[in-house]
């Protein structure tokens, strides 16, 4: 069946309700540090949809956009796209086809992309399984999935605190971490030898999808994203994850702080020579958190 969700009411223009975070007082930490960590500066807002396909179906979303912007959006599904296989695609007010029409973005058959705000108004979201590029429902597939749109309101603007970000003990927090759904956007730039961190606050047990963007698709910049935890030690790290070169990678994390570590592809990281990349990057962490929220620690049985 075809179902249509009328509005994903984005705070920046896009017009579901979603307002913008208040700024804290103070940032989560965790026990009774006295240091008082600032959060990342947000370069935007985002939602995330939870949708399901079946033969013969395909869902529609509508957001109202400012013109400049930049929307980011990314499928999500709970294979991490090993067999699913759905479409995506973005249309213009009043036009006919679609400015964004992506198959398998990564990881796996999974479609993301970012598209570029030239007009205000409404734009349609439509998402199908393999082979509807017409959006009818002409198609086999059969799966759950979750929908992110994140809305960059000035996307040639660089927000990522630095220099905080450049040490993993003093990386701004990411925005946002109580609600059952919670989007984090933040504007950065590598630069030669650069590593930025972000931090995820840790207080419950929660699924976290982390996806890297740029304006040119990843056709030439070359990232590596890492999940660590507070210690320093590797959780799940990510190559070429897509759209081509940008990373992306999901992580179903219990207890404690994560840090995010956007770094640039070394092809010889033996030697003394970092790696070269140079590029603005639009960073957008969902984090789903599972179970009761707790002030004093993951909830218990976690």
């Amino acid at each position: 069946m075809n179902r249509t969700i009328p509005h994903v009411v984005l705070a920046i223009g896009l017009a579901v309700t979603v307002t913008a975070p208040a700024s804290p007082t103070h940032a989560f930490g965790e026990g009774h540090a006295k240091r008082i960590d600032l959060p990342a500066p947000s370069a935007g807002y985002g939602v995330v949809r939870g949708g399901r396909l079946e033969p013969g179906d395909f869902d529609r979303f509508r957001v109202y956009a400012h013109a400049g912007s930049l929307l980011a959006l990314a499928v999500h599904t709970h294979d991490r796209g090993e067999f699913d296989d759905p479409i995506l695609g973005v249309r213009p007010p009043g036009a006919s086809d679609f400015e964004l029409l992506s198959d398998d973005g990564g990881p796996g058959f999974l479609p993301r992309g970012t598209v570029a705000i030239d007009r205000r108004g409404v734009w349609e979201i439509a998402v199908s399984g393999f082979g509807d590029e017409e959006f009818v429902g002409e198609h086999e597939e059969r799966l759950r999935y979750r929908l992110s749109i994140a809305a960059i309101k000035r996307p040639e603007v660089v927000h990522e605190a630095e220099p905080r970000n450049d040490d993993p003990e003093r990386a701004p927090w990411l925005l946002g971490g109580l609600r059952r759904w919670s989007v984090a956007v933040v504007t950065g730039s590598l630069e030669p030898g650069d590593i930025d961190h972000f931090r995820i606050p840790g207080y419950h047990p929660r699924d976290v999808e982390v996806s890297l963007f740029d304006a040119r698709g990843g056709e030439f910049n070359d990232s590596v994203v890492r999940l660590l935890d507070a210690n320093g030690e590797a959780l799940a790290d990510n190559d070429d994850g897509g759209p081509l070169f940008l990373s992306n990678l999901g992580l179903r994390r219990r207890c404690g702080s994560t840090v995010v570590a956007i770094d640039g592809y070394d092809a010889n990281p033996e030697d003394d020579i970092l790696h070269r990349e140079d590029f603005v990057y639009h960073l957008v962490v969902t984090v789903r958190r599972q179970g009761k929220w707790s002030s004093l620690g993951c909830a218990k049985g976690s």
